[in-house]
């Protein structure tokens, strides 16, 4: 808290006239569901999550490093990353499998610019009305069947959840947004959304994190 309050702190500092207003969200738990729109009959596939509550993981030295690499350099070899360690190919696989089987690497994948291929990306805020367990599952279970939705992310603060849609027209997206509303309006006590016209990397692991080893 004491570093999001200086980073944001420092943004005030540096563009008052331009940060009027701002909002802070802070991340609980995130689903992945990767691209399914672009293939024609997608097999199904478990969401990658990431954040909720999970145990602790005992990592050393070398696992630090090639977590390192694979944020920095994920293209790098196997036989590099020996060579650049002074260690067998072999203990490399068995780290790396090993970082995976933990649930450390739970997932690789490429970032694409949906702009380029003429996509239209745009955030879904939603507040509930009240919290129903069993009506958010069913509003979750009815966002994992849809095959543009990227990203559902539970969040505390101004709003409790975001959901990220790249879609091919606006037409399209307004369909997903008159859903929501007549589905789940019980529920659902306001609902915003912002077009996304530039992508950015999403990192879950900050920067900070490979300042502890050297």
């Amino acid at each position: 808290a004491s570093q999001l309050h200086k980073e944001l702190e420092n943004l005030l500092l540096r563009f008052p006239r331009f940060l009027k207003k701002y909002m802070v969200l802070t991340m609980v738990a995130t689903q992945e569901f990767g691209r399914r729109y672009l293939v024609e009959y997608p097999l199904p596939r478990a969401p990658l999550i990431v954040g909720e509550e999970q145990e602790q993981a005992k990592i050393d030295t070398i696992d630090h490093h090639l977590m390192k690499e694979c944020y920095e350099n994920p293209r790098h070899s196997y036989i590099h990353l020996a060579t650049k360690y002074h260690l067998n190919p072999k203990t490399i696989i068995k780290k790396m499998r090993m970082l995976e089987e933990k649930r450390i690497i739970q997932g690789y994948g490429a970032l694409l610019d949906c702009a380029k291929y003429n996509y239209i990306a745009n955030k879904i805020f939603l507040r509930y009305h009240y919290l129903s367990l069993d009506k958010e599952e069913e509003l979750l279970k009815f966002l994992r069947q849809q095959k543009n939705v990227v990203r559902i992310s539970k969040v505390l603060g101004e709003w409790d959840l975001v959901i990220d849609t790249e879609n091919a027209n606006t037409h399209e997206f307004r369909e997903l947004n008159v859903q929501l509303r007549s589905l789940y309006g019980d529920i659902i006590r306001d609902i915003d959304y912002c077009q996304v016209f530039q992508t950015r990397k999403v990192s879950y692991l900050p920067r900070s994190f490979f300042l502890e080893v050297h």
